[in-house]
């Protein structure tokens, strides 16, 4: 028997089984130290484990094939290797609905490292709040040796924070998924595949497709080591060409929404109002774009339209402006460290 959050037992038949996708590409350096946590996890339900490589030109698939090939513990471990290179949406698709046979799906980085006791946090959060269709955890920053370099993602609060479609509607939705997120199986199976070139970023398309099917939670609990480095998507994607890339997110956005329109998940009224919400982020996102594509005067006329735009909204203006004045930018990075170094010193205080 297991114990909830909230002192009730149950039974290890009342925990979903739990697919993990471990997706990996270029990863023979970090893929080993990705899973080997995993396999030590210990879950009350189901725990389905999927190591799979977007052909990777490195030994990343050897590696992956030699530790499975070890583990003599009580997960199911399945090894693909796809025929061609996917890309990290392709990939994505392609194992969620060929190889997944999990009710909650948790998407895993070849290169992050599980803490203990991740899976069992994931379904109890995903149990105990049923409206959440995806949820996303906390991490804690690492450098490529495995050394932390930053606080947890959780700062000092605890609990939950929920979104609903409502909020994105209201422009109160500021938050775009994690490395460490989980979501339930219909955000795939109630969709299509996405069109080719709509983007790298499947977190985003599991977001809007969430939204539309129920609440997006962020839990303030940390379960992963989120690792950065030179080639991790968080940094390889550099800033200027997220808008480029995130052209095609919208225009899946907006398939998904007529989908969910036929589907009766979304009301004509709600689906008009996403479709309005999207294209107030493509705007905001092609005047980044516009903004990196200027010189300083040209760059100086982007902040004024920005102001002047009716088509985002007042947080969309500040953050867009904030973020783009070279004084305000050096006064968002004291507060940035002065807040980290708050938080840094009271999570040691902690311990």
């Amino acid at each position: 028997m297991s114990e909830t959050t909230d002192g009730a037992r149950r039974s290890p038949g009342a925990y979903p089984r739990v697919t993990v996708l471990l997706a990996a590409y270029n990863e023979e350096k970090y893929v080993q130290q990705a899973i080997e946590p995993l396999l030590a996890q210990q879950y009350q339900g189901e725990l389905e484990i999927i190591l799979s490589d977007d052909r990777s030109p490195d030994h990343t698939f050897e590696v992956m094939r030699r530790v499975a090939s070890e583990y003599r513990g009580p997960h199911t471990v399945v090894l693909n290797q796809n025929p061609t290179n996917l890309g990290i949406l392709g990939h994505f698709d392609y194992v969620a609905r060929k190889l997944v046979h999990g009710d909650i799906i948790v998407f895993h980085g070849g290169d992050d490292i599980a803490r203990p006791g991740y899976i069992q946090t994931v379904a109890d959060a995903f149990l105990e709040h049923p409206e959440c269709v995806y949820a996303s955890f906390a991490f804690t920053p690492i450098n490529e040796v495995g050394e932390v370099i930053g606080p947890s993602s959780a700062g000092l609060g605890t609990g939950i924070q929920r979104f609903t479609r409502s909020d994105y509607f209201a422009g109160r939705f500021g938050w775009s998924g994690g490395p460490a997120s989980a979501f339930r199986r219909e955000v795939i199976s109630r969709f299509a595949s996405p069109a080719p070139n709509r983007g790298a970023y499947q977190e985003s398309l599991i977001l809007y497709r969430s939204l539309c099917l129920g609440e997006v939670c962020f839990f303030k609990k940390d379960v992963i080591f989120y690792r950065r480095h030179n080639r991790s998507v968080s940094v390889s994607f550099k800033p200027q060409n997220r808008p480029e890339l995130m052209e095609g997110v919208y225009r899946q956005a907006h398939t998904d929404v007529d989908r969910a329109l036929e589907e009766h998940l979304l009301s004509e009224e709600e689906a008009a109002l996403f479709h309005r919400s999207v294209d107030r982020e493509d705007h905001f996102n092609r005047l980044r774009r516009l903004y990196e594509s200027r010189g300083f005067l040209g760059k100086q006329g982007v902040l004024l339209r920005t102001l002047f735009s009716s088509q985002i909204n007042l947080r969309q203006k500040l953050s867009f402006i904030w973020n783009r004045i070279p004084g305000l930018a050096a006064v968002r990075s004291a507060v940035r460290r002065a807040v980290r170094s708050a938080v840094s010193r009271a999570m040691h205080g902690r311990k």
